[in-house]
């Protein structure tokens, strides 16, 4: 319930937004308002819905990249902390054994 309201309220405050843009650039512009709202109609209309998804796409497998390969350094600095720090408690364990009780 409480979904379904924020998201009609969050689409009726955007296009709100949407209008209260197109006006303010009309005003500022000194342009009809229709011949704004033709524009952006047009605008819409011409864009490559493929083109656009093939871009996302692309620009999703570089972020999965670059997140593998974070990922992968900081795995190789944990276990290079974890060899290190092992090899320390080896060598102090070898250089002052333990009195027994």
């Amino acid at each position: 319930m409480k979904f379904g309201l924020g998201l009609v309220i969050g689409i009726v405050i955007g296009v709100f937004a949407g209008v209260a843009a197109v006006v303010a650039f009309a005003v500022q512009s000194d342009q009809d308002v229709r011949e704004v709202f033709a524009k952006a109609r047009k605008n819409i209309e011409t864009i490559d819905i493929d083109a656009v998804g093939a871009q996302v796409q692309e620009t999703i497998a570089d972020v999965q990249t670059q997140v593998a390969d974070s990922l992968a350094k900081a795995k190789d600095k944990a276990e290079q902390a974890s060899s290190n720090g092992a090899d320390a408690i080896e060598a102090a364990a070898e250089a002052e054994p333990v009195a027994n009780a």
